[in-house]
């Protein structure tokens, strides 16, 4: 199956480093995933980016919920930015 990966907020350049799209097994877990982007871009990927799935925010790259992915998902990365 093929997701597509999506970089966005603070470092936003660094999204062009990163792969359009990841072709995994079928049923993938999001774990399975993040590993295998982790190994393809390794530090351009903090921990404390948020993961979003579908639209729906499951944690951080270094704590979140998993969810079994299916083809044509966007996981999507949004790398906070702090300031006030």
């Amino acid at each position: 199956m093929k997701i597509s990966i999506r970089y966005v907020g603070r470092n936003y350049q660094y999204g062009e480093q990163f792969p359009e799209s990841l072709d995994l097994p079928d049923s993938c877990q999001l774990s399975e995933a993040l590993q295998t982007l982790k190994s393809q871009v390794g530090d351009l990927l903090p921990e404390s980016s948020l993961v979003i799935v579908g639209g729906e925010h499951l944690g951080s790259v270094g704590n979140c919920r998993q969810r079994t992915l299916s083809d044509g998902d966007e996981l999507e990365f949004l790398a906070p930015v702090a300031g006030g």
